[in-house]
């Protein structure tokens, strides 16, 4: 590796690390004990699923089946079925609250014949007693500074009325 610093080859991987990291997958901020009793039953029942680490991660990635969202993030709040005319639908809704702040997110999965093909998470932020909504896509999802939300799908900015 002549001309090569070790520095340079060391930054270049630590970007590289970091890149991977930004490919958002959306991850089960808590872990209740209902959701550790269906990971055990999944991996009791799934020994060689390919999806075993990311279920036990309490993370859901496209081409999941219900078994592994549901073995990774427990049962949802609100399951819907919508039939359209390309087939039928799967929506199941999660909401976490953060106790604190008072800022929450809903995320949906979408699932077509048994199999996760997409999900939307909406930020909804508490900022001076109002909430600043924003969606948030896999691959591309950025926070708004404060004061302003981002227009799906331009990415530009909006101010936020308060």
């Amino acid at each position: 590796m002549s001309g090569t610093r070790p520095g340079a080859i060391a930054a270049a991987f630590a970007l590289a690390a970091a890149l991977v990291g930004c490919a958002h997958t959306p991850r089960r901020p808590d872990t209740t004990p209902l959701i550790h009793d269906l990971r055990e039953h999944y991996a009791r029942t799934h020994p060689a699923s390919p999806w075993m680490e990311a279920v036990e991660r309490g993370e859901v990635r496209r081409g999941m089946r219900f078994a592994e969202v549901l073995a990774a993030w427990g049962i949802p709040q609100v399951r819907r079925r919508v039939v359209e005319k390309d087939g039928p639908l799967e929506y199941w809704t999660y909401a976490d609250v953060d106790t604190f702040s008072g800022d929450w997110t809903r995320t949906t999965f979408v699932f077509e014949r048994n199999t996760l093909v997409d999900w939307t998470i909406v930020r909804h932020v508490n900022k001076d007693g109002g909430l600043v909504d924003w969606r948030l896509r896999p691959g591309r999802a950025r926070i708004p500074t404060s004061g302003v939300a981002l227009d799906r799908p331009t990415g530009a900015a909006i101010p936020v009325k308060h």
